[in-house]
């Protein structure tokens, strides 16, 4: 126990040694001594969060509090990851990635010199990313833009990505990641015209203990529609709902469309997001036309927390009127 006392106290000793001075004492009391090895093992806990913190821009982005960034922490939803590269000048580095089922969220921070402008539609020429398995490599989905740059700092840019899964399990998988040359595109959305950087910026990193998210089975037909909602599984970020659609009604688009959640308190919380939702049949080119296996997919920039939702909102248009319907998770 005094061996391991010793330890705890020279590791936490180094690691504030830069921002304070420790100043020498005298023998304590047994009690005094134990009071102290209590704030010492609390300071090496709060050390090792601090190891855990969420990058202050992701944060502000989802709207997370502390108790939330703590949550989706705790539950593997987000962990450490110091990555960065330099190249040409510039460096690309990870600010924090958000993995669950079917959907991902990076945002990655961009840093050139101090007289460079980074200001305007900020991109890379060619960006790709890859699922990495002992036998597999995977593409998915994904669509990134870069966020509005902070007041007085011209060089700093911070780039978004958002992919879809769709049903691959990412659990000791790697994601691969291949940036080349950054660019300024004249027209928002267009492509980058006027080269800034040159360089390649790659990076890879295993995507952790993953995590299953909550199941609800509602088996519901929704109003006046052949479309059927088997089970809905949610996770602080994201849904996934398992469902039938009659194929008769092939290249219709859906009339009932999931908006927000109907939360406990009697509240509707709109759902953020910035890549729209996917859906789709599971198997696109059907053996029959008894196979309706249909799947809704989204992810969300902002946390909702599963035990205060009591269901989903879904809207249709019909004319000038709009018409709703609760989908009851419990």
């Amino acid at each position: 126990m005094e061996k391991a006392f010793e330890q705890i106290r020279r590791e936490t000793a180094a690691a504030e040694a830069e921002k304070r001075t420790v100043k020498k004492r005298g023998k304590m009391p047994g009690t005094a001594l134990a009071a102290a090895l209590v704030l010492l093992l609390s300071a090496v806990t709060a050390a090792g969060a601090a190891v855990y913190s969420w990058s202050p821009k992701v944060a502000e982005e989802f709207q997370a509090d502390q108790e939330q960034q703590d949550l989706l922490t705790k539950e593997h939803l987000t962990w450490p990851l110091d990555i960065a590269v330099t190249d040409g000048g510039v460096t690309v580095s990870l600010e924090q990635a958000l993995t669950v089922p079917d959907y991902l969220y990076l945002c990655f921070k961009i840093t050139g010199p101090e007289d460079m402008d980074l200001t305007g539609d900020i991109s890379f020429n060619f960006m790709d990313f890859q699922l990495v398995g002992q036998k597999e490599r995977v593409n998915f989905s994904w669509s990134g833009h870069c966020m509005e740059p902070e007041e007085g700092q011209s060089n700093i840019r911070y780039y978004e990505v958002w992919g879809f899964l769709r049903g691959i399990s990412y659990e000791g998988m790697a994601l691969d990641v291949r940036l080349k040359d950054l660019g300024r595109s004249l027209e928002k959305g267009g492509d980058p015209c006027e080269t800034l950087a040159r360089g390649s910026w790659n990076m890879s990193w295993h995507m952790g203990e993953g995590y299953e998210g909550e199941t609800f089975r509602v088996e519901t037909v929704l109003p006046d529609s052949d479309f059927t909602v088997h089970t809905v599984t949610m996770t602080p970020i994201s849904f996934y709902m398992d469902c039938d659609w009659s194929r008769d009604r092939t290249g219709e688009e859906l009339e009932w469309n999931p908006i927000g959640y109907c939360m406990e308190d009697g509240t509707t919380e709109p759902f953020r997001w910035e890549l729209p939702p996917e859906k789709g049949y599971k198997n696109p080119v059907p053996e029959s036309s008894e196979d309706t296996a249909y799947e809704i997919r989204q992810g969300f920039k902002k946390i909702y927390e599963i035990d205060e939702i009591r269901g989903i909102l879904f809207c249709r248009v019909n004319g000038e009127e709009k018409e709703y319907f609760e989908l009851e998770l419990r």
